[in-house]
């Protein structure tokens, strides 16, 4: 593994100066050539058109998500981990035997959907607090 390490960090530092003229390609151009190999990536993925509509979608949701202001890294964290938590849930449900008590009885799930129940509910009344004390401020 060390040897791998040291061949990539030596292939890495031969390719910096190839890598400082891909800088120096317009916005015009570099734009269409990534588009292309995002689409060529996500068919490639499972061979399947299902996963480059998905890519174009979430693509368009997250340019007007951040026209709007509103941050991106949520959507891709919750995208990357939703295949992992569906299978933890199914395997917590399975021992349990359909139980869904089991996330409420046990004192560090119940921490943990405390936590994100939370963190759902915290901007909501946040922003509903702001909205009330701008309106006694300009009263």
């Amino acid at each position: 593994m060390y040897i791998g390490n040291i061949i990539c960090l030596l292939i890495g530092m031969a390719a910096i100066p190839f890598m400082v003229k891909l800088l120096r390609i317009q916005n015009n151009i570099l734009a269409p050539m990534i588009i292309v190999v995002c689409i060529v990536g996500a068919y490639a993925n499972n061979n399947s058109m299902f996963d480059v509509v998905v890519m174009l979608a979430a693509g368009i949701l997250s340019y007007f998500m951040q026209k709007k202001g509103i941050g991106v890294t949520p959507l891709i964290l919750a995208y990357v981990l939703a295949p992992l938590f569906e299978m933890k849930v199914r395997q917590a449900l399975a021992i349990s035997n359909g139980d869904l008590t089991t996330f409420v009885t046990k004192p560090i799930s119940l921490f943990f959907l405390l936590i994100a129940f939370t963190l759902l509910i915290a901007p909501v009344i946040v922003k509903t607090v702001k909205k009330k004390t701008e309106k006694r401020s300009l009263a």
